[in-house]
């Protein structure tokens, strides 16, 4: 018997979860991850599934994180999309469709403005097909190589490069990482904690830049491998258009320091990605489709690629 339920009406077993994960993806559950993003997430207690169960076996599932999106003046109420799956046995039947009007049905009923992505291959093409997602882009990594220019430091600059943890994460909480007026995802210090220090199964670490002894940024990053992952940048002070980018001197920092290729996402209308071009900095390898599904017309406004300000610590990859 197929039964079409949202986590709300029932609350879904994590056994359940943890089956048709590994027998989907072929690769371990992990519990503490689930619990993290979906039990404990900072912006909302309430949390949004939907699942179809085919008797005792989780056929297919859908779910989401709320997250807030401002430009400064207004606040959006969104929901990430970060985790779909079908069961292998029951691949093929339209599952996914059922599920998301299910659950988009729940949002809007919340008073949710729209849904939000990175979608890879898989997902995309069901996303845009059968439920009014809108592209913002095909997002690339930014990434340096051997063949980058060398970024000089002002002497004046000291470095302070430690394992992010609360201490240090208190002194970012007034920090700006953009402009007045772009689009971002919410920066709030209680969402950077439950991110960046809550997340069992990541680790990251910050780089302060401090001038005549004051701490005038910060770039918060994750060693992979042999690679640097750039997951946000701060700024003490209001970021203006004109103003020196600060990020170049922690990516010269990257760059002497672990002598290997630096990864970031860098939206293509900003000055900054104009500025790292010239420094080496390339499109190369697809990374992510990003998109928005509006629910109504206050969230169209979101639909203008150039107003957004984006990083990796926006995903529920890096």
């Amino acid at each position: 018997m197929i039964e079409l339920k949202t986590y709300n009406d029932a609350p879904l077993s994590v056994d359940l979860i943890r089956s048709t994960f590994e027998a989907s993806f072929k690769q371990k559950f992990d519990a503490h991850y689930w619990n993290w993003r979906f039990l404990n997430n900072p912006v909302s207690s309430k949390i949004y599934i939907a699942y179809i169960l085919d008797g005792s076996t989780l056929a297919a599932y859908y779910a989401v994180s709320p997250v807030l999106i401002s430009d400064g003046n207004q606040q959006y109420k969104f929901a990430l999309s970060n985790m779909t799956m079908t069961h292998p046995d029951h691949q093929g039947k339209g599952y996914f469709k059922q599920l998301a009007a299910k659950l988009y049905d729940e949002l809007k009923a919340d008073g949710f403005d729209g849904i939000v992505g990175f979608a890879n291959h898989n997902s995309h093409y069901g996303f845009k097909k059968h439920l009014g997602w809108k592209d913002l882009s095909a997002l690339m990594l930014f990434q340096s190589d051997k063949n980058s220019s060398t970024i000089q430091t002002p002497k004046s600059v000291l470095f302070v490069d430690s394992e992010l943890n609360a201490e240090s994460l208190s002194k970012l909480q007034n920090f700006k990482c953009t402009h007045a007026g772009k689009l971002r995802f919410n920066r709030n210090s209680e969402w950077l904690k439950w991110r960046l220090i809550d997340i069992p199964n990541k680790k990251y670490r910050v780089l302060f830049q401090v001038e005549n002894n004051n701490t005038v940024a910060a770039t918060v990053y994750k060693v992979y491998g042999t690679e640097i992952d750039v997951m946000e940048h701060f700024n003490a002070a209001e970021i203006t258009e004109s103003e020196k980018l600060r990020i170049e001197y922690s990516l010269g920092f990257f760059q002497n320091q672990y002598k290997g290729v630096i990864n970031l996402w860098s939206n293509i209308h900003d000055q900054e990605h104009l500025v790292l071009e010239k420094l080496g900095f390339k499109e190369t390898t697809f990374s992510t489709y990003f998109g928005i599904i509006p629910f109504n017309e206050r969230s169209e406004a979101l639909i203008n690629f150039s107003k957004w300000h984006f990083r990796f610590i926006d995903s529920d990859v890096f």
